[in-house]
């Protein structure tokens, strides 16, 4: 996780207070790159076998994570995911340049020595049904993460391409022709992540000609969501910022094709509440040329698998998160999950730590079962 963690202990970091925090992060990585093997570095001692099953829908960070943590304590685990390997959107998202296959493969391959079982090229409620998964198993654990890109919704939209789409595409798949003006809409780390690949493949395809990447995005500088680290490295390399300012329509040529983004000038972002709200000056617009388009607004979760009347029991928070207690189960009955569809901060650190307490919920759950 050193070449992904988003630093957040460094902030508190004790040492912090008498100059810079230690680089727990680099120290973290230095520290995963200089094994080759995990099992000569780390005891991995699997406990007494306790006869349960346990199905995690999900081979992210936080499947990956619970799973290990399960096998650890002598449980049978079976991971199911859609995807032809382990990773989830960290195999999809994160380019090669910060996060290489080789480094998920060694993951889950240190995993799956424990005895877990992985289930790859598997869509649960097309392949494999969630009601049998809860008849088969003793508990489910839910970590699916936000596997859907949002769109806009603006006018001629559906000339945009997805994020998510744009980086499984470069990443797993045969790769992208690019254009050699490029916009991308968002300003968190995924649309970083996109105008950064983006920029080398122009760089690939069109070596010498002249090419721009630029992006837009609700948020002004003191509230863009992306990590500091993320947008000046997008910077030093060359991608162009304007920040508070929002699409307001795809602006097509006579023929169909995309010429460039309509955009208003953003008054605000939020309403007094907090709540996600946005304001505009409509007196002020303007063109921003391009002629290829992605969207990188955010994601959302895909729930479809779960039958209609099961996801009527499954409570919500008033974020739209999955509402679990303590122990990580959710409102259904032997039900757990955990990661970005459940914590608000959706960084694989995060659910990280998430699956590992769920980890010993589930464990204090089916140990009272025995």
């Amino acid at each position: 996780c050193g070449r992904i963690c988003t630093r957040h202990c460094e902030k508190v970091c004790s040492v912090g207070i008498r100059g810079e925090s230690l680089a727990i992060r680099w120290l973290k990585r230095f520290a995963a790159d200089s094994v080759r093997d995990y099992k000569e570095a780390v005891e991995q001692n699997v406990s007494k076998p306790t006869g349960k099953r346990v199905a995690i829908i999900g081979a992210g960070p936080s499947g990956l994570s619970l799973a290990y943590f399960l096998r650890l304590r002598g449980h049978d685990i079976t991971v199911f995911d859609a995807l032809p390997a382990g990773g989830g959107t960290m195999l999809i998202g994160p380019p090669l340049y910060r996060l290489p296959r080789e480094a998920i493969e060694r993951d889950v391959n240190n995993i799956a020595s424990l005895g877990v079982e992985f289930m790859f090229n598997t869509k649960v409620g097309k392949d494999v049904m969630f009601k049998d998964l809860l008849d088969k198993y003793d508990a489910v654990f839910i970590g699916i993460g936000t596997s859907k890109s949002r769109s806009t919704g603006i006018k001629n939209a559906d000339k945009c391409i997805l994020a998510l789409d744009f980086l499984r595409e470069n990443k797993i798949g045969k790769g992208t022709k690019i254009s050699k003006q490029v916009i991308v809409i968002g300003g968190g780390n995924v649309a970083m992540d996109v105008a950064r690949v983006a920029l080398r493949l122009q760089n690939m395809q069109y070596p010498n000609e002249e090419t721009a990447i630029k992006t837009v995005s609700l948020e002004d500088w003191d509230i863009m969501p992306a990590s500091e680290d993320e947008i000046q490295e997008a910077k030093e390399e060359g991608v162009q910022f304007n920040p508070a300012w929002g699409p307001e329509e795809v602006v097509l040529d006579d023929e169909g094709n995309i010429k460039g983004l309509s955009c208003k000038k953003v008054k605000s972002v939020f309403d007094e509440n907090g709540r996600f709200a946005p304001t505009f000056y409509e007196d002020q617009k303007m063109l921003i040329e391009g002629d290829m388009i992605i969207e990188a607004i955010g994601q959302a979760p895909d729930f479809s698998f779960i039958p209609e009347e099961l996801f009527k029991e499954l409570k919500f928070t008033s974020r739209r998160k999955v509402d679990v207690d303590e122990n990580g189960m959710t409102s259904i009955p032997k039900v757990f999950a955990g990661g970005d569809i459940v914590n608000t901060n959706l960084d694989a650190i995060t659910a990280i730590a998430d699956a590992k307490r769920a980890a010993q919920g589930i464990d204090n759950f089916l140990r009272k079962e025995v």
